[in-house]
């Protein structure tokens, strides 16, 4: 796991480089059109009870412009690495009581696919994002809200999901939070 950690801080220190190259603002529209990036709009989502949680759990999206632009491609034209930035806000409810919280999940990052197009890390080049930690993973199963430059999270060989916090990071579960 250490190998892949060194592999995402370079692919970081690149990226936050490509990432830091933005377009000026007259120019920004014709540039986003050349520059491959692609929107994307999150959809709002429900984990049943047990999945992440103990109780079921609502993602609602208030605000939403991400956009990706894939970077690198395996051999087999799988994509290996993508750029993600733009805003994303959404509100986070546990179905049972009602009971819910607002996180402002903008952010800018690195995802990195495997060869079979399987996901292998995200990595934060500025901002938070949400992540969800199966059963075993280190930091146990839940919804996180991961923030801070260089924080990630990292897939394993047997389905576990690590967070890696970055200087600064800090993770939120929102199962502890809303339950």
């Amino acid at each position: 796991m250490l190998s892949r950690i060194t592999r995402l801080a370079a692919l970081a220190t690149l990226s936050a480089a490509l990432v830091a190259a933005a377009p000026s603002a007259a120019n920004a529209e014709k540039e986003k059109q050349e520059s491959g990036w692609i929107p994307y709009q999150q959809e709002d989502v429900h984990y049943d009870a047990g999945f992440r949680c103990e109780f079921a759990i609502d993602g609602t999206v208030l605000r939403d412009r991400e956009e990706y632009k894939d970077v690198s491609h395996w051999p087999n034209g799988q994509v290996q690495t993508q750029l993600w930035r733009g805003a994303l806000v959404m509100r986070w409810t546990n179905a049972a009581t009602g009971e819910s919280v607002v996180r402002d999940q903008s952010a800018s990052g690195i995802m990195v696919y495997n060869s079979d197009g399987s996901f292998e890390s995200l990595t934060s080049t500025g901002g938070a994002f949400s992540a969800g930690l199966p059963e075993g993973s280190p930091q146990g199963k839940g919804l996180y809200v991961i923030d801070g430059r260089w924080s990630a999270v990292v897939s394993d060989s047997d389905g576990t999901r690590a967070i890696v916090l970055g200087p600064r990071g800090s993770m939120e579960n929102l199962c502890e939070t809303l339950g």
